[in-house]
């Protein structure tokens, strides 16, 4: 999802949640800046990939990936399997063990329930979108653990 689509919802869903539950205050605004700010793990997977720091650039990189995958995946018609498929590159901070950490951590200091709760929200849209886009969850990892045994096993072929 691109991320002006990500920010919109996120100001609709952060301020939804700041009407049905006033008491959360000015942690409405963390849950929106949590919403589309965790999609600086692209950013920095360009950078550490490219040695750049141009955003746009990093936007366009990922454009790219997103259509070599897309064109990939229509022509193999993939829908449950993944095989030897190229994949999108793991995002640590959308995966399930970051968002668990964060979780746990939310019981100690409560900003983090606020920032979980913008992230899930992030990942329930991608998820979606994904879904809806390609016909399938495949193209994309969304557990370190799932990407390592990925890997080991050679099943997927990583951009």
């Amino acid at each position: 999802m691109l991320p002006k689509h990500h920010i919109a919802y996120g100001a609709a869903f952060s301020t939804v949640s700041w009407l049905a539950f006033p008491q959360i205050g000015y942690q409405a605004i963390t849950i929106f800046l949590a919403s589309f700010l965790v999609d600086v793990d692209h950013y920095l997977i360009y950078v550490i990939r490219e040695k750049n720091l141009n955003p746009k650039k990093a936007f366009k990189y990922f454009r790219k990936m997103h259509e070599v995958i897309k064109i990939e995946f229509k022509s193999l018609n993939i829908k449950f399997t993944v095989g030897k498929m190229k994949k999108s590159p793991l995002f640590i901070l959308h995966s399930i063990e970051f968002l668990l950490l964060l979780f746990i951590i939310s019981f100690y200091y409560s900003v983090f329930l606020f920032i979980f709760i913008g992230l899930a929200f992030h990942n329930i849209l991608d998820i979606i979108d994904i879904q809806r886009e390609f016909g399938s969850l495949a193209p994309r990892d969304y557990s370190i653990i799932q990407y390592i045994i990925n890997k080991k096993q050679g099943k997927s072929k990583y951009l």
